[in-house]
C-alpha cells in the first residue's frame, strides 16, 4: 500500500511541475516563435531590398519625403489605433515585400517589422505605421507615430516599453538608412487625446503608442523621441550589453529547467529509498 502511495505522490510530482511549466513557458515559448517570424520578415525585406537598383530607391526615398511634406502643410485627423475603426492605409510607395521598415530597441528586445497600417491582423505580430503622421524616412517637420499592442499571450510585442526611460536611443531601419532617435519624454493620455500628436515645425520626431495599464488598456502609452546622430561604436555596445529583456527570459528558462532537475532528483531520491525500505 505504501509502495502504491509514493508512485502516486511521485506522478502528482511530475504531472503538477508539468502543468506549471506549460503555464509559464508559454508566452516565452510563443513569443519566441512570433519573433522568429518575424525575423523572417525582416530578413525577407532586406533581401528584397537588394534586388531595387539606386534609382528605385531614391524614387521609394523622395515619394515618401513628398508625402510627409504633404502631411506638414495640412490638418489630418489621427485616429486611436485600438479603436477599431482602422484600416490599412496602403502608401504602398515605401513597402518592401510585406514592411515598410523595421525597428530595433535593445533595452527592452523588441526586434519587429513596421506594417503598412493599424488593422488588428497587423498588430497581432509586428508594428504598424499610424495612418496620418510622417512616413518612417525622417526629415524636419516630421512626426512618425509607430503603435503595437501591450502585449498578446503569444507575442510580446510592446509589452515592456514602459520601461524605456529619458536619454534611452533606439532605431529604425527605413531603405539603406537607420534613423536613430532618443527618448525625451513618456505620457499617459486618454484615447480621445490621440489627435494631440501633431508635426512640430524644424523637429524629426517619432512616437511609440500601446496601451495602458497593461491588461486593462483604458489609457495610451506615449513615448517620444527627437532624431539624433548615429552614436558611437561605444555607444552601442554599451546599449547592447544594457539590453536586459531578452536576459530575463533566458533567466526564466533557466530557472524552470533547474526546478525540472531538481524535481527529478527528488523523485529518484525517493524511490531509492522506497526500494531500501521494500528490502528490509
Amino acid at each position: 500500500m505504501k509502495k502504491i502511495g509514493n508512485k502516486v505522490w511521485r506522478i502528482f510530482l511530475v504531472l503538477f511541475f508539468i502543468a506549471g511549466a506549460s503555464v509559464v513557458l508559454y508566452p516565452v515559448i510563443s513569443n519566441a516563435i512570433n519573433q522568429k517570424n518575424q525575423t523572417v520578415v525582416i530578413s525577407n525585406y532586406e533581401e528584397e531590398l537588394k534586388k531595387l537598383s539606386e534609382e528605385e530607391k531614391e524614387k521609394k526615398l523622395q515619394a515618401a519625403r513628398k508625402y510627409n511634406q504633404q502631411l506638414s502643410d495640412s490638418n489630418l485627423t489621427i485616429q486611436d489605433p485600438f479603436s477599431g475603426e482602422t484600416t490599412q492605409n496602403n502608401q504602398s510607395f515605401l513597402n518592401i515585400g510585406e514592411i515598410l521598415a523595421y525597428i530595433e530597441i535593445p533595452q527592452i528586445d523588441v526586434f519587429l517589422p513596421i506594417y503598412d497600417g493599424m488593422s488588428e491582423a497587423i498588430l497581432q505580430v509586428g508594428v504598424g505605421w499610424m495612418e496620418g503622421t510622417s512616413m518612417p524616412v525622417g526629415g524636419e517637420s516630421s512626426h512618425c507615430v509607430l503603435t503595437g499592442h501591450r502585449g498578446l499571450p503569444e507575442a510580446k510585442l510592446f509589452r515592456d516599453l514602459d520601461k524605456l526611460k529619458k536619454g534611452d536611443v533606439f532605431w529604425v531601419k527605413s531603405l539603406d538608412e537607420k534613423l536613430y532617435y532618443e527618448v525625451y519624454s513618456t505620457e499617459v493620455i486618454k484615447p480621445m487625446d490621440i489627435d494631440k500628436l501633431h508635426i512640430e515645425p524644424g523637429w524629426d520626431l517619432m512616437t511609440l503608442l500601446t496601451c495602458h495599464p497593461y491588461m486593462i488598456n483604458n489609457e495610451r502609452l506615449l513615448v517620444h523621441a527627437r532624431r539624433v546622430d548615429e552614436p558611437s561604436s561605444t555607444e552601442l555596445d554599451r546599449i547592447s550589453t544594457e539590453s536586459g529583456a531578452m536576459n530575463q527570459d533566458k533567466l526564466l528558462v533557466g530557472v524552470i529547467v533547474g526546478g525540472g532537475l531538481l524535481l527529478l532528483l527528488v523523485v529518484r531520491k525517493r524511490r531509492r529509498k522506497s526500494k531500501e525500505d521494500d528490502s528490509r
